[in-house]
């Protein structure tokens, strides 16, 4: 039996999405003469694991439907519970708190939405009316190498 430690994992997940993140913007590259500085939005979003693990999650969604779409509802509602969990809290407890859920589904929603649109912008996902993303065949792709890539063996 092989055993995998969690930083194996992580090493092999951040470098197979480095790879990644390099050939979207080979394919979408950032403007230095128009813009003039280093890259912001999307092609500086684009490199973070945060990306990378929100982008894995909302594939993995996606492709367990037969329509490959999920909803920002659907991602919002298990960001937050992963927020919380930390926490010992609960989405039900932070509804009990004057005002506290109001804003942190703000926040989260806000936060789902602009980085979404950084996956949109290179094409892993269509956003389609309502709230509801796509996943692209491009993004399928993607997702297959993410989870099909081989952790080293320690």
């Amino acid at each position: 039996m092989v055993a995998y430690s969690p930083l194996a994992g992580l090493y092999t997940f951040a470098a197979e999405w480095t790879t990644i993140s390099k050939e979207l913007l080979l394919e979408k590259p950032w403007n230095f003469e128009k813009h003039g500085s280093a890259p912001q939005g999307a092609h500086k979003a684009i490199t973070d694991l945060s990306i990378a693990a929100l982008f894995s999650v909302a594939a993995a969604r996606s492709d367990a439907r037969d329509t490959r779409m999920v909803s920002r509802g659907d991602l919002w509602r298990e960001w937050l519970e992963e927020d919380l969990r930390p926490h010992g809290m609960t989405i039900e407890e932070l509804r009990k708190i004057n005002g506290a859920h109001a804003k942190a589904v703000k926040r989260v929603k806000a936060q789902i939405a602009r980085d979404m649109s950084h996956l949109v912008f290179f094409e892993l996902f269509d956003y389609k009316p309502g709230g509801v993303y796509q996943l692209t065949a491009k993004g399928l792709e993607v997702f297959k190498r993410l989870e099909n890539v081989s952790c080293p063996v320690e």
